[in-house]
Formats: structure tokens, C-alpha cells, sequence
């Protein structure tokens, strides 16, 4: 897996609803409470690579695996990114996240995964 792991609050995955993104699996993994196994949801690394949420009675949060014999999406993961920068301009503007729009149209998966990352949960 690579980081930021993605989360998409979504039944959908073409659909991107609240969007997680977290440096780490460790700290992803901490974050959800076993309850969120049973939810909408779409989670994905980086690349594209879709991801399993299971509950982890050990810990009390969530074990997340990569779903098994799925081949990397890597434009689901940027549309994903894209939405959640999109929603980073929104909420900082463009000048204090120091890209533009036309940018985020054309930014490669690690480029935006990147910037993901300085706004990531820890």
C-alpha cells in the first residue's frame, strides 16, 4: 500500500462523497470504529489499489487490507485526490494550498497524493 490512504464516504466509487485521506495505515486503521465495516464506503491507497475496512476486535478500530486480486485503479484514486484538493481550495483558496485549478486537471497521482498529504489526518 502506499500512502495517503483514502477513504470515500460512498456507496459509489464514481461518486465521491466526504473524502478521509490519512498519512499513514496505522493512523487509518486507528481512526474508524468497527461499525464503519458495515457502512457505505470506497477505500483505496494512492495507486489506485482498493482496500478493505474489517473490524478488529484486538484493538477496537479497524484492520485495512488490500481487497485481494483487483487490479490498481489509478483514476479512481486520482479522482478521489481531485475531489478532496478541489474541496482543500474551497475551504483555504488556491493562493494558500499554492496550486491552481488548471493544476489539479492536470497533476499526476503522486503529484496531488503529495499535496494530499499536507492536510492528511496524523
Amino acid at each position: 500500500m502506499k500512502e495517503p490512504i483514502i477513504v470515500n464516504e460512498s456507496p459509489s466509487p464514481l461518486d465521491p462523497g466526504c473524502i478521509y485521506i490519512f498519512t499513514s495505515l496505522p493512523i487509518a486503521e486507528r481512526y474508524f470504529e468497527p461499525w464503519y465495516v458495515d457502512e457505505s464506503y470506497y477505500a483505496c491507497d494512492s495507486e489506485g489499489v482498493r482496500l478493505r475496512l474489517l473490524p478488529n476486535e484486538d484493538t477496537g478500530g479497524v484492520t485495512i487490507v488490500e481487497w485481494g486480486d483487483e487490479v490498481a485503479n489509478p483514476r479512481l484514486s486520482a479522482s478521489f485526490l481531485r475531489a478532496y484538493i478541489g474541496s482543500l481550495s474551497q475551504k483555504h483558496g488556491w493562493e494558500k494550498i499554492g496550486k491552481s485549478e488548471e493544476w489539479l486537471h492536470t497533476a499526476t497521482n503522486a503529484a496531488m497524493a503529495e499535496l494530499a498529504l499536507e492536510y492528511a489526518t496524523e
